[in-house]
């Protein structure tokens, strides 16, 4: 089943598979796999059975790609898995190429222990593979995937960990090898100022941080990419390549994780990666206004590369994540809520300019097929109501803003700003410049959010200016058409049928009595509706567009309201 912003299939099972066995296992199980147990078991064959019943109910199968802070060490002498070939047969060759592991500016080992090996570094002409001249280590690690996709039946990566992009570190921290450099300035097009290593990393550290960050973006880009033609090489099918990111698109790139930049490798159709918005024991679960600032963002960057979410559910990574954040078991149930629909209904603007769900998967908790651990009523709610138009303000970002930042070596850190502004007014529709040319009229929001307005471009804000006001978060908050008293929030969208959905979240640590005023309504008598309870909260009398009306929400919880489309007709 492909990804779907309308209704979005379980990520976890009904997009990828993971089968048993092949799949499973650490980096150096993938990478050496002639000689690791996992392949050479009797299980071999029940495997690939697996992965071959998966891909034949459209459920493409995939290898998981992870390893850890002591993979490396482990397989070298003192290690835990020298009883393991695959293990040791890594770690030796990784440490006989250790002149290849990362460098930071100064010149210095990173972080030697690690063995990390950059996927942009270049290597010696001995290590290329068979049909690669001036193979990257990226090359060298799609070489292996790619003939174990063919021997595992799978024709995917979900990546994590120290995998996925750069391991625990950003990208002005690592890898500045001399070798990298080169390759920098081949790109660049020009010799980087500087007689040592040292002094050019200082130069870039200063004055093409942005450039940089391209260049390690297109480096991690280029390791999916360089994946996925093994796969199509190995196997003649099409691949899925991705891995579970942070939310934040700016925080991404200084991971080497730019979607933007993904997108220009390999068709959009070929991606898939989760963002992680689960709790568990080392994760509490972040305020409904964080919920939506997070998945929003991350969402709205790259329309075009569908995402999808890591969900919770009632298990013990969530509970452990409540008793993390102080939080009372009695109040999960409102918690999970907030959770589900702050990030199922939450929207953006795509390339094309038409509104849409941001989320476009779910996997249902670390488990992946925990169907059952959830309420099916707060799913069915998703898939019952589809956003298709605005109710509110938008919050608007930008590549050149996140340049800018970029620039002066800071990270931006736009959904941290999205969260702030989000505790001030109700938002979940998010969108950038992509956007902004193709933008339906049936897409334009009450107004833009914007936070940082010293830093939008001139020909941008002239852009939203001709469209929608452009306003601090607390100038959107007096103009939106969803207002509520102190210590809550409150945004809504127009569904596929025309209804109104409103989603009322409690911000205040404890129960809330909310006083919410609507207005741009048709005037008129309608029923509000408690999606949730399923019955009617209140008849609201609509009068010169406006109406009001208090509401009790539980600690953490978010409500979940319906007006009927007649309310709104003229939207």
């Amino acid at each position: 089943m492909s990804p779907s912003p309308d209704h979005p299939p379980i990520g976890g099972a009904d997009i990828i598979n993971l089968p048993w066995g092949f799949s499973r296992g650490w980096w150096p199980d993938k990478l050496f796999f002639e000689l690791s147990e996992l392949y050479s078991s009797y299980h071999a064959n029940e495997s690939r059975q697996i992965a071959d019943q998966a891909d034949a109910d459209g459920h493409i199968p995939v290898l998981e790609g992870l390893a850890w802070m002591d993979t490396y060490l482990e397989g070298l002498p003192g290690g835990l898995a020298l009883n393991n070939p695959a293990w040791v047969a890594y770690s030796q060759w990784h440490k006989s190429r250790d002149y290849l592991i990362s460098t930071g500016p100064r010149g210095n080992y990173w972080f030697y222990s690690l063995g990390w090996v950059a996927p942009m570094m270049p290597l010696d002409a001995a290590d290329w593979p068979a049909d690669v001249k001036h193979a990257t280590y990226a090359d060298w690690e799609a070489e292996r995937l790619g003939r174990l996709s063919a021997v595992a039946h799978t024709r995917g990566l979900m990546a994590a960990d120290l995998i996925v992009g750069m391991p625990n570190a950003f990208a002005n921290g690592a890898d500045f090898h001399p070798r990298e450099i080169e390759a920098f300035e081949r790109k660049l097009g020009f010799v980087i100022p500087g007689a040592t290593g040292s002094e050019k990393s200082r130069f870039i550290l200063a004055h093409l941080m942005s450039e940089w960050l391209d260049y390690c973006c297109d480096g991690y880009g280029w390791f999916y990419t360089a994946v996925g033609r093994k796969i199509r090489q190995y196997t003649g099918k099409e691949p899925l390549v991705g891995g579970q990111i942070y939310a934040d698109p700016s925080l991404n790139r200084w991971l080497g994780l730019d979607m933007r930049r993904f997108r220009r490798l390999q068709e959009p159709i070929n991606w898939y990666f989760e963002v992680e918005m689960q709790g568990d024991p080392m994760r509490s679960m972040p305020p409904p206004n964080g919920t939506a600032a997070r998945i929003g963002t991350a969402c709205a960057w790259e329309p075009d590369i569908l995402l999808g979410s890591k969900m919770n559910v009632k298990d013990s990574s969530f509970t452990g994540s409540l008793a993390l954040g102080h939080e009372p078991e009695a109040f999960g149930d409102a918690i999970l809520r907030s959770h589900w629909f702050q990030i199922v209904f939450s929207h953006i603007a795509g390339r094309d300019g038409v509104l849409r769900r941001g989320i476009a998967g779910l996997e249902y908790g670390y488990g992946s097929t925990q169907t059952g651990d959830i309420d099916p009523a707060i799913p069915a709610l998703m898939n019952a109501h589809i956003p298709r138009a605005p109710f509110g303000p938008a919050y608007y970002f930008s590549e050149a803003m996140m340049r800018s930042f970029e620039r002066e070596g800071k990270d931006w850190q736009v959904t941290g700003d999205a969260e702030g502004a989000l505790a001030t007014v109700g938002c979940g529709y998010f969108v950038t410049e992509v956007a902004l040319d193709r933008l339906a009229p049936k897409a334009r929001p009450a107004c833009w959010i914007v936070t940082q307005p010293a830093r939008l471009p001139a020909v941008e804000r002239n852009k939203l200016s001709a469209i929608a006001p452009v306003c601090s978060p607390a100038e959107a908050a007096a103009v939106s058409p969803v207002q509520t008293t102190a210590n809550a929030n409150g945004w809504g969208f127009i569904d596929q049928t025309g209804v109104l959905v409103l989603l009322i979240a409690n911000l205040s640590p404890t129960e809330n009595n909310v006083v919410v005023t609507l207005s741009s309504l048709v005037d008129g008598t309608y029923a509000l509706h408690d999606e949730v309870a399923n019955n009617t909260v209140a008849t609201l009398k609509v009068t010169g567009g406006v109406c009001r009306f208090p509401l009790g929400i539980l600690r953490a919880d978010t409500r979940l309201l319906t007006l009927p489309a007649a309310a709104v007709a003229n939207h």
